[in-house]
């Protein structure tokens, strides 16, 4: 019996079964499981629900992706204990992923590693540690799966979460030193976004960390408004269950293929040019069933990069249904 209606299970390689692949009959839901011999499809060839509109490449163009690392060196393990070590050394404890159930009643699965910390964050608990990081499982539902680059049903979340602890000087400045020390992304190819009236964050990103202006977006709640019972940004969560509970602004970082096609007009949602792989939610607010903000008792930082999607970037594929 399918406890989740609606749900869409295309996965990344390394978490398939050894010999099927899923198999949509729409592109919302799948009935089971078709051998690759009944396809007469690789492993690494374009599934049938990516559909051509989402990944193909303009006309003369093609998609480039840092040079630097060694394939084999980018394992999604490779990603994750580089990513876990990281902020160990940064004074995290580096806890486990929680169930992928719950006891939460705004969510069904566990869409986000923040939602084994909401207790903490809430005031209803007492931290345990001043800041953790985890890579935690999760399952989401939304009607984007399938039909872009980069969302799947089950991904793994990496996370450094801060409780009252350091706040966005810090939190903007590790994310920065984590993608272009650590796992080398040229700097010149990461696009911002903050939420429109952030004035804070946009000049941290723009004084602190030095990105050029005109590569740091200014956007809307839908795009840079993050709420714990939604599985995103305001705009993707169920209709049926109201956003709310921990939130606040958020900044993401994109990486862009195409660097070539200049600043004018860059649309960081167009899955041919960017893919945004790391998400900075600043946890300041409690929204409430009637949609108001009650500040929390201390500022805590929820932020953190997809696993698949970072490792999309540095193992050179054109979508991360191939991620090895």
């Amino acid at each position: 019996m399918n406890m989740w209606p609606g749900i869409s299970v295309p996965l990344p390689r390394l978490l398939r079964p050894k010999h099927a692949v899923p198999f949509p009959t729409s592109s919302s839901t799948c009935t089971g499981f078709i051998s690759l011999k009944q396809l007469q499809l690789s492993p690494c060839r374009r599934f049938p629900f990516c559909t051509p509109s989402s990944h193909s490449q303009p006309q003369g163009e093609q998609l480039t992706v840092p040079a630097a690392e060694n394939h084999n060196s980018v394992s999604g393990d490779s990603i994750r204990q580089r990513f876990l070590d990281f902020y160990a050394s940064r004074g995290h404890k580096v806890l486990p992923s929680a169930s992928l159930v719950l006891d939460d009643p705004t969510v069904l699965p566990t869409i986000a590693g923040m939602l084994q910390f909401k207790p903490i964050f809430l005031g209803k608990l007492p931290r345990q540690v001043p800041r953790a990081t985890t890579a935690q499982r999760c399952i989401r539902t939304i009607n984007n799966v399938g039909q872009t680059s980069r969302h799947h049903t089950f991904f793994e979340m990496l996370g450094n979460f801060s409780f009252g602890d350091y706040f966005k000087t810090q939190a903007i400045q590790w994310a920065w030193d984590l993608s272009t020390v650590e796992f080398a992304l040229p700097p010149e190819r990461l696009w911002i976004s903050v939420y429109q009236h952030d004035d804070e964050t946009f000049q941290l990103w723009s004084q602190q960390v030095g990105v050029p202006v005109e590569r740091i977006k200014r956007l809307g709640e839908d795009d840079n408004f993050w709420t714990s019972g939604a599985t995103g940004p305001s705009h993707r969560s169920q209709p049926q269950v109201p956003a709310t509970g921990p939130c606040g602004p958020c900044s993401e970082i994109c990486y862009d293929f195409h660097p070539k096609r200049g600043y004018d007009d860059a649309d960081l949602n167009d899955d041919t040019r960017c893919i945004e792989f790391y998400n900075l939610v600043f946890m300041q607010y409690n929204k409430k069933d009637d949609g108001s903000l009650e500040p929390l008792r201390q500022m805590n930082i929820d932020t953190g990069p997809g696993l698949e999607r970072v490792a999309h970037i540095l193992q050179k594929i054109l979508h991360s249904f191939e991620l090895s």
